[in-house]
């Protein structure tokens, strides 16, 4: 539900009689927005109410993440201001029929606008493990509190199991003149894959470089990524996920390329071209 997307229509499809809305990221991180954005969100609402007047809402405020430094420098001053005129605002949406409770997911999430990291997250922004608990505790503590519903709000949990990521499996190869492009099924949680490349023209032993930018999560269901070299050089690749990296085989025009490797962790994916 983006700025210039208002007003997702749920009229023909679903009538829902709660809803959890939380407004993305992208639209104050990336397309400058802050405060503004509280009458999108009241869109958002009343387009709900139309197709259900007895709805029952809870708005979640947007958390903070860690510092982009000079590339994003107002970043934190629109999370906050949204954030502020939300808290302000959502109290005076609610109806008899159809009440609207804020979740304080900013306050859940726990991230310093100034800090390098947090422990909410992988990356600065997108939760990993214990973000989701966090996540789900906001929305649950509003739940219980507001609407009953449960037996008590849900508590953070003392020590949260990190993922346990998978090797990627059955890598196909697609070989060309300008490189190769390695292919394989998606790996659940996994949102990085590590990819490294290496010369064996000359030397067998040659050692693994690392391709600069991991590969992404695709829009498919697969996750393809590749390395591109000269086509006077054999260059294999191998592809990294969880404990230990697949393996396998594939030959290129005019180089004969391996993927294979040894353990890396992912940065919890992609395509790299």
């Amino acid at each position: 539900m983006g700025d210039g997307h208002p007003s997702y229509d749920v009229r023909g499809t679903a009538l829902p009689d709660l809803l959890l809305v939380e407004l993305g990221f992208d639209d104050i991180g990336w397309l400058g927005a802050g405060a503004d954005l509280v009458p999108t969100m009241k869109r958002f609402v009343d387009n709900a109410r139309a197709a259900n007047p007895n709805v029952r809402i809870v708005v979640a405020n947007v958390p903070h993440r860690t510092t982009l430094g000079s590339a994003n420098p107002q970043l934190p001053q629109r999370t906050t201001d949204y954030n502020t005129a939300l808290a302000k605002a959502v109290p005076t949406w609610s109806t008899d029929a159809s009440p609207v409770a804020l979740a304080d997911v900013d306050a859940a999430y726990g991230c310093d606008p100034n800090a390098t990291t947090c422990a909410s997250t992988y990356d600065g922004l997108h939760p990993n493990a214990l973000g989701e608990y966090r996540i789900a505790r906001a929305f649950g503590t509003v739940l219980h509190n507001r609407f009953g519903i449960g037996s008590a709000a849900p508590r953070e949990p003392g020590a949260v199991m990190p993922y346990d990521i998978a090797t990627p499996k059955a890598l196909t190869f697609d070989g060309t003149q300008q490189g190769v492009t390695v292919t394989w099924p998606e790996v659940f949680g996994a949102h990085t894959y590590d990819v490294q490349w290496r010369d064996v023209t000359s030397d067998a032993g040659a050692a693994w470089e690392q391709v600069i930018s991991p590969a992404r999560r695709p829009t498919g269901g697969t996750c393809p990524g590749s390395s591109t070299t000269s086509p006077t050089r054999a260059t294999p690749t191998r592809c990294g996920c969880g404990r230990s990296a697949a393996t396998g085989t594939g030959t290129s025009r005019p180089g004969r390329r391996w993927c294979g490797g040894r353990p890396r962790r992912p940065r919890p994916g992609g395509r790299r071209r």
